[in-house]
């Protein structure tokens, strides 16, 4: 029995299935072959029986005929009336095929033949008998009588033939209704057994299946769920098919998980190990721009200070020059080095922010007056128009959208053309109001968007006479983003680009909505 087992563990899951299915189409298909032989002999009797009924029908046919045609000949002897002897002239007619059709039913039964044709024969005297009788119908003498004497004979005999005939037809009628309703009862054995069989081959099938198979696919299964739980694997199921390959390959995967699980506990420990590294570098970094930030603005507020003074005094027009470029060279490296010290605060999470209610309008002439110099020097017009925004408020920090929207319009005056426009708009949602600035400049490639707020990248701007390190629109992204909003970007390759300031909108300020209507749209620009 052992090795029987074995064997059955080791058959491939395709031939377990053909032997699981064979057992069960087996018993089927034997069922039914027998049900088949014992319907074909239920048929077979039952044509039989379909005879004798032919052949009862038949004799009464021919005993019809001769009772006609007798009533007829004798109603004509008596009556002289030709209307008698119709019937008697129809059985003349129908009688030899009537017979015929009576000697093909009974031709396989021998005795039964030679009935037949004795009946032909007793049939043939008496239509005979008959015609003497209806020749001499017309004459008078004694011969009537003998006529009429051997008809009477003849048509016992032929009653006696055709009652044999008959008798012997209902014994075998009896007898074939009998074999006919033991063939239907072998049947319904056969059909009992047919169930049977099918579902004891069900059964076993199931059997098999469940034992050999689904037994061990049970066993893969709470295997897994231990490995899912990092608990250590029983014994495999033992076998050489598909199912012990499972549990083979299963096992392997326990080394492969458990090895990755230890590699991934050190990796865990040296990225948080690195982690921490990088935290303390960059803390170091921060630490070290804003303490570098601080020491060289205290040097460059007397530069550009003293700058300023020079400029007062009575020098020479190239003295005055070179000395504004000195001063604006100082504004440029203090605005970098502001720069530098907001994204360290950024980075290192220490960027204040005092929200309050600002209005929209005042905010954004500001910030415009502001840059009113750089787009003379660059030669860009610089529109605004808030229409329906000219009244709102938004929850932001003053001072910290108005170096936004500064780095902004900044940006849109120098990346613009010579002779171009940025315009400054405003819109609003349900509750959030868009400011957008958009310039007329040669636009951002789609593939460098995802690295437009990155710092210290400038997209390769470098290269171009804009002053700069990358850091703008860093800053601006994350002051919108302490401020509760978000700024978006639209750009279109030589079509301009067009940055969206998005922050939710406050109720309006008592104070604050006395803003005069009549300067929502305003056209600031230099020549």
């Amino acid at each position: 029995m052992g090795r029987i087992s074995t064997r059955w563990a080791n058959l491939p899951l395709r031939k377990k299935g053909l032997v699981v299915v064979s057992l069960p189409m087996a018993a089927l298909v034997t069922a039914t072959l027998f049900g088949y032989l014992v319907q074909s002999e239920a048929d077979e009797r039952k044509r039989a029986g379909d005879q004798t009924v032919h052949v009862r029908n038949q004799i009464q046919t021919v005993l019809n005929l001769l009772l006609d045609a007798e009533t007829g000949v004798r109603g004509y002897d008596l009556s002289q009336d030709r209307a008698f002897l119709d019937p008697y002239e129809a059985a003349f007619d129908e009688l030899p095929g009537a017979l015929a059709t009576l000697e093909r039913l009974v031709g396989d039964n021998t005795s039964q033949a030679v009935r037949a044709a004795n009946i032909r024969f007793l049939a043939g005297r008496k239509l005979e008998v008959l015609g003497e009788l209806r020749a001499a119908a017309t004459r008078l003498g004694g011969s009537r009588k003998q006529i009429l004497d051997r008809d009477d004979r003849l048509m016992r005999e032929l009653r006696d033939e055709l009652g044999a005939m008959l008798s012997e037809e209902e014994q075998r009628l009896a007898d074939r209704l009998g074999q006919v309703e033991d063939s239907q009862r072998d049947l319904r054995i056969v059909f009992a057994g047919t169930i049977g069989l099918g579902l004891a081959g069900g059964v076993i099938a199931m059997l098999l299946f469940t034992t050999g198979v689904a037994h061990r696919v049970q066993r893969i299964s709470d295997s897994a769920h231990r490995l899912a739980k990092g608990a250590p694997l029983p014994l495999r199921p033992a076998g050489r098919d598909e199912v012990g390959q499972a549990a083979e390959a299963l096992g392997e995967a326990s080394t492969l998980l458990a090895d990755r699980e230890r590699r991934l506990r050190e990796a865990k420990e040296s990225a948080e190990q690195a982690k921490d590294v990088a935290e303390k570098a960059n803390w170091a970094k921060s630490d070290f721009l804003s303490k570098t930030s601080h020491e060289l603005r205290t040097p460059l507020t007397a530069m550009i200070g003293f700058s300023h003074y020079l400029a007062s005094q009575d020098l020479k027009p190239e003295q005055i020059e070179i000395i504004e470029r000195i001063r604006q060279a100082g504004k440029h490296l203090a605005g970098v080095l502001t720069d530098v010290l907001d994204i360290a605060r950024v980075e290192a999470g220490g960027l204040s922010i005092s929200m309050h209610p600002v209005a929209i309008e005042g905010a954004v002439r500001e910030a415009v007056a502001m840059v009113s110099q750089v787009a003379a020097e660059h030669d860009v017009k610089v529109e605004v128009s808030l229409g329906d925004c000219a009244t709102a408020t938004v929850s932001a920090d003053l001072q910290r959208l108005n170096q936004v929207l500064i780095n902004l319009i900044s940006n849109a005056i120098k990346y613009n053309r010579p002779g171009g426009r940025v315009a400054v708009g405003c819109f609003r949602t349900e509750s959030h109001l868009h400011l957008t600035v958009t310039d007329e400049g040669p636009g951002i490639p789609s593939e460098k968007l995802g690295r437009l707020f990155e710092p210290y990248d400038r997209l390769g701007a470098e290269a171009t006479p804009v002053n700069g390190i990358g850091l703008g629109l860093t800053i601006s992204k994350s002051l919108v983003e302490l401020m509760g909003g978000r700024l978006e970007v639209d750009s279109v390759v030589g079509g301009g680009s067009m940055f969206s300031v998005v922050l939710p909108v406050t109720m309006p300020d008592a104070s604050l909505a006395a803003t005069e209507d009549e300067n929502s749209a305003t056209d600031l620009s230099s020549d």
